[in-house]
């Protein structure tokens, strides 16, 4: 074959393969949301408060211990389970119970779940209990936000911050 007609298939393959790529670079054209929503996701890592309370050993109790582990106080390291609540305008859109992390239940929780609404006004109502021993819930937000097309809202939970919050 001479040399020629092999620069010309060369060219006519490396031709159709930059046209197949950049063709998909381009088209067919990708939204990720439509224009009239936006998207809220609820988003946070958390432990939820130990089951039960610390309780003393007593002496003869110590001594039957090995020697490294005579402490006087005994402490559970089981965690609470997180049940989370998310209203959406009046309409509960997440329910959820969440169970500790860890091989003793000893761990944090973990929460990750995204909705896409209508750009607009919405009410959120927010509540959590992260305590066995409490009635109701221990942590609780309702606030109205505004949302734009196209845009994001975060939902996190930062004791520190006094508990829900709202990242734009």
């Amino acid at each position: 074959m001479s040399k020629p007609l092999s620069y010309l298939g060369q060219f006519i393959a490396y031709f159709l393969l930059m046209a197949f790529v950049g063709y998909f670079a381009t088209a067919p054209a990708y939204t990720h949301l439509a224009s009239d929503t936006a998207v809220i996701k609820v988003s946070f890592a958390h432990a939820g408060k130990i089951i039960g309370e610390c309780r003393e050993i007593s002496e003869t109790q110590r001594k039957r211990l090995p020697p490294g582990a005579r402490v006087p106080m005994e402490c559970p390291r089981e965690r609470s389970n997180i049940t989370i609540e998310f209203d959406l305008d009046g309409e509960t859109v997440l329910s959820r119970v969440l169970e500790p992390t860890g091989l003793s239940r000893d761990g944090t929780a973990y929460m990750y779940e995204s909705f896409i609404v209508p750009a607009g006004t919405h009410r959120l109502a927010m509540r959590m209990r992260d305590d066995v021993r409490t009635k109701g819930f221990d942590h609780e937000k309702e606030t109205q936000v505004e949302l734009a097309s196209g845009r994001m809202l975060v939902v996190d939970f930062i004791p520190e911050r006094g508990g829900f919050v709202l990242i734009r």
